[in-house]
């Protein structure tokens, strides 16, 4: 059974999207693993809940150490 060109096109178009959605979160975990640097879910939240109000607030700014991941985190490997 055949599909039709407008089908096969929004899969193209769902594949592609969830590609770059992935290629993103991959490249933000790099960047987070290499310095730590993050905004927490609450203040994303916090910062959301101000849109379209008054108040609203601007972006939370990242926060964490600028040292890579590795050089804070001991690495224990003792007793495996």
């Amino acid at each position: 059974m055949a599909t039709s060109p407008k089908i096969d096109d929004t899969l193209k178009n769902r594949e592609e999207a969830r590609q770059s959605f992935k290629q993103e979160a991959l490249a933000s975990w790099a960047a987070y693993q290499a310095t730590g640097r993050h905004v927490t879910g609450q203040e994303v939240r916090a910062w959301l809940d101000t849109w379209g109000t008054n108040e609203e607030r601007p972006v939370p700014e990242c926060h964490g150490s600028s040292l890579p991941m590795a050089r804070q985190v001991p690495l224990i490997t003792s007793g495996l």
